[in-house]
Order: structure tokens, then C-alpha cells, then sequence
């Protein structure tokens, strides 16, 4: 049977829980079948419209999760019947707009949601992490800044023992900053995750390139699962501070973000701003026809 799906600006995502994704990936790793996973959040959907290689990445991962408040609001805000009058039909749309953001920052349990939950790429990590070392999946962790992915690994371990590590590095350089043979680095990562035998390869070179670098050697990595997970280690680590519970709890981690990471403004105003504004216009001229 099929996954529902709702679409945002084009890209499919899947309305699941972290429980159902857990059971995904566990038929993955037995039959040994590529279950890429894209954590997708409004930054992506926004960059995706003019990114064609992002784009086809995304629709190209067989799993793309939810992860981000904004995309639930909107989700349902899609939703919304409008009323045939036109003026009426901008103003209306306007009201559900706020009105799906304010239901969600209230956590009104008595509204449906398309999408069922919000499934952070840091929380999902920590929980493949804990069934890893319940059942004996071994975990591949590679990108961020140097020794972030060591520390991540090793924080992993200390809170689930038994936990196996399969691998921690950096993986190959930005090639937006190649060195010397960059094929070379490429060829060497990949021999080095295939020997590594692993289950799961959770991959933090940050979007687009963690999610195109998965769509074209999912099939050459070896491994079952494989998942771009952009600044997760950061926070495992404790490089980052993470946002209280109570703050994440509101669908307000981006503000928390914004505070101790004033240089994601950009990132953070495309999330809150042009996201929504995107998703409106869309669904006005899909509504029109």
C-alpha cells in the first residue's frame, strides 16, 4: 500500500511518524534495499524551486520526512477550502494562512493535519542511534567540521551502549573548494563506507550537497540506509547549543537558531517568509484553474 503524500511547492512529502520511519528502515537494513531519506524543511522547498539538481534529489530520495513546523502549517493550510468570490478568495486565504501557523504554535490537538508529525533530522539520528544499539545496526557518521562527527559518534555511544560505530570522518572536501584530485577523494570515501559494512550512513555535508551527493552514489555507498542530516552532529556534539524542549515544542527552533546563529538571518527569513508566501501563491493559482 502506498504512503500518502502531500506536496509542497512540487515536492512530495511523506506523512509518517518516527515510528513508522523506524520500521521502514528496519525492512531497509534486511533486505538490503536503498532507503535514502531527506529531512526536508522550508529551506530546502524554497531553494529546490530554482535548483534543478536539488529538486530532482529530493523527488529522487525513496523517504523525504518532514522536518520543520512550517511544513505541517502549511500542509494544512493547502488543505483549506477558499470560496469562489475572488476578493473574498484573497482575504480568506490570507486569515487561513495565520490561522494554521497560530493552530500549530498552540498545539490544538482537535485540528487534522496532513502531515501527522514534525520529524527533526537531529531527533530522528538519536532514535535510529537507540534502535541501532538495540538491535545491532552499525552507523556511519561523516561530514561536518573536523572531529565533529568523532565527538557526535562517541556522545552516541556514551548514551546508548552497545551502540557500534561502523565509521566517523569528515568524507571527501566541498568541491566547492577542490584540492588536488577531488574524484580521488570521492573514490576513497566511497571504498571506505563500503569496507565499513555499515547499515546506516548518516551524512552532514549540508544541502544541497549532502542530498545530491546521496542521489548519485546511493547505489556505489553499499549501504542500506542513507540519510543527509545538515547540522545534526553540531548539536549531538555539543558544538551547537540546541533549543530548550519547550522551545522546540512550539515549532519555535528557528527563532532559537536565529539567536545563536545570527548569520542563518538569510536561511531563517527564506523558512519564515518567503516559504509561506510561496506556498499562498501557489495554491491560489492552483485553485484558480
Amino acid at each position: 500500500m502506498a504512503r500518502p503524500i502531500v506536496r509542497l511547492l512540487g515536492i512530495p512529502i511523506d506523512a509518517i511518524t518516527t515510528e513508522e520511519t523506524l520500521r521502514l528502515i528496519g525492512q531497509a537494513i534486511e533486505a538490503r534495499l536503498p532507503l535514502q531519506i531527506a529531512t526536508v524543511n522550508p529551506e530546502f522547498l524554497v531553494a529546490a524551486r530554482t535548483n534543478r539538481s536539488f529538486r530532482h534529489a529530493l523527488k529522487d530520495a525513496q523517504l523525504r520526512i518532514p522536518d520543520g513546523a512550517g511544513l505541517r502549517a502549511m500542509a494544512r493550510f493547502q488543505g483549506l477550502s477558499l470560496p469562489g468570490w475572488q476578493p473574498a478568495r484573497a482575504l480568506l486565504a490570507f486569515g487561513q494562512l495565520l490561522g494554521s501557523e497560530l493552530a500549530l504554535l498552540a498545539q490544538d490537538a482537535s485540528l487534522a493535519h496532513p502531515l501527522p508529525e514534525t520529524i527533526t533530522g537531529t531527533d530522528l539520528v538519536d532514535r535510529i542511534a537507540k534502535q541501532a544499539a538495540a538491535v545491532g545496526w552499525r552507523l556511519y557518521l561523516a561530514g561536518s567540521q573536523p572531529g565533529i562527527a568523532a565527538r557526535a559518534a562517541a556522545v552516541l555511544k556514551a548514551r546508548y551502549p552497545g551502540l557500534i560505530i561502523a565509521g566517523a570522518e569528515e568524507g571527501p572536501p566541498d568541491p566547492r573548494h577542490r584540492q588536488g584530485n577531488f574524484n580521488e577523494h570521492v573514490a576513497g570515501f566511497l571504498d571506505r563506507v563500503r569496507s565499513a559494512q555499515a547499515d546506516v550512513l548518516f551524512l552532514a555535508f549540508g544541502a544541497p550537497r549532502q542530498d545530491e551527493f546521496l542521489s548519485e552514489h546511493r547505489r556505489q555507498l553499499g549501504v542500506p540506509v542513507t540519510m543527509g542530516v545538515g547540522g545534526a552532529f553540531d548539536f549531538i556534539s555539543g558544538q551547537v547549543k540546541r533549543a530548550p524542549d519547550w522551545i522546540r515544542s512550539l515549532g519555535l527552533e528557528w527563532l532559537w537558531r536565529l539567536i545563536v546563529q545570527p548569520w542563518r538571518l538569510g536561511r531563517i527569513l527564506a523558512a519564515i517568509v518567503v516559504f509561506p508566501w510561496l506556498v499562498l501563491v501557489d495554491r491560489q493559482k492552483i485553485r484558480s484553474h
